[in-house]
């Protein structure tokens, strides 16, 4: 009894404090003398303590250990204890004994209460999260729309938000293509997982920003920092570790505009880093980070693409293409694509496409034939390339 209620203080004194993930399990661990780990559902170490052993051989390969003591008749054997951590569905981790207990009953109170407090932590951090959030979306759309126009204003708010101020700020936006056939909350899903992923590669590099989800599937930021095309690829390289491998953000891109000396005039370039980022996911090129120099003809395209005129004109260029396409079953716009893209060359276009000659030649006469055009004309091959890229920002 006294053993029960001194551990109801110690984390009931945590709870108050609002302790850390790492702190609560850290005590727990000092409890029970022994190493504690936590882990979420894919086997990822969250926090742990080794309670005086070697930390190295303690997470050594964990999440293969973690699974092979995972059944029950592994765990009798080996003697780990484990505690689920989460209410009901809402499960999303374990609090790990990777030893044998000294007396059970006592770990397993432990063990229970200190899931208990990594629930209640879990819940305060998602609240904090979540005003954060709004507060600082808050902040964006006000210096974006001019209802604050003044810098110091501006600064002295996004100080109190954990903007630090800095020599330059840099706009930066993270877009994925959006799927039609998506799900509303799979997509707030993905705007959330892009927002919290962009927020945790920006603190990771020691810089600040104001980040804020914009529309779906785009978050926008503006980041503080001193050396501002250092800053932009060392976050990219954190979204790319954590964004690529997961379905629904794995195509993520970045856009950018130039840097400003003040807050301020960073923000109302969010609008051109918008519209780089919207451009690059229809890019062609492999790439994560675009500027307004890389998109080019490309960005022009986008701003008018839904320009009544722009449209006739791709549909004046390659309609008659696309109907034989349809009629016949062939795929003779992608032959065209593909040899555009190989700058008129017959000899790159063979390669490419694996054709022999006498077939490229045929096909593409049979193209000159049906457009009524020289393919081997310069204006030619621009126009042709140019409906392309309307069609493929449709």
């Amino acid at each position: 009894m006294s053993f029960a209620r001194t551990t109801h203080e110690v984390f009931t004194s945590l709870n108050m404090a609002r302790a850390s993930s790492t702190d609560i399990v850290t005590r727990a661990s000092h409890i029970l003398n022994a190493p504690l780990v936590l882990e979420d559902l894919n086997r990822h170490v969250l926090a742990h303590c080794a309670a005086g052993e070697s930390t190295s051989q303690l997470l050594d390969q964990w999440a293969e250990r973690s699974r092979m003591h995972d059944s029950p008749s592994a765990a009798k054997t080996s003697g780990w204890s484990a505690v689920p951590v989460g209410v009901g569905t809402e499960r999303w981790g374990r609090l790990v004994l990777p030893v044998e207990a000294a007396n059970e009953p006592r770990a397993k109170m432990v063990l229970e209460r200190a899931a208990q407090s990594l629930q209640l932590h879990r819940m305060l951090q998602q609240e904090r999260d979540a005003l954060v959030v709004h507060a600082l979306g808050g902040l964006l759309d006000d210096m974006l729309s001019g209802r604050i126009n003044d810098e110091t204003e501006a600064l002295v708010r996004a100080n109190a938000l954990g903007l630090k101020t800095n020599k330059h700020y840099v706009p930066i936006v993270i877009r994925v293509p959006q799927r039609p056939d998506a799900h509303p909350l799979t997509q707030g899903e993905i705007d959330r997982r892009l927002l919290t992923t962009l927020r945790q590669a920006i603190s990771e590099t020691g810089h600040t920003a104001i980040v804020s989800i914009r529309r779906e599937g785009t978050v926008s930021a503006v980041m503080s920092c001193a050396e501002p095309d250092n800053a932009l690829h060392q976050v990219c390289a954190g979204l790319d570790i954590r964004l690529s491998q997961r379905d629904g953000t794995n195509a993520w891109v970045a856009g950018t505009a130039p840097h400003a000396a003040t807050l301020l005039a960073a923000a109302q370039e969010i609008s051109e880093a918008e519209h780089v980022a919207d451009v690059g996911v229809t890019m062609p090129e492999v790439n994560r980070l675009y500027r307004f120099t890389d998109v080019r003809l490309r960005g022009l395209i986008a701003l008018i693409r839904n320009d009544h005129h722009v449209q006739a004109f791709a549909e004046t260029e390659l309609g008659r293409l696309l109907e034989h396409d349809a009629r016949n079953n062939d795929d003779l716009l992608s032959l065209l694509r593909t040899y555009l893209d190989c700058g008129g060359s017959k000899t790159h276009t063979a390669r490419t496409t694996g054709l022999s000659r006498p077939t490229l030649y045929t096909r593409l006469q049979t193209i000159e034939r049906i457009l009524n055009i020289p393919l081997d004309a310069a204006e030619s091959r621009t126009s042709l390339h140019t409906a392309l890229m309307i069609l493929g920002a449709s």
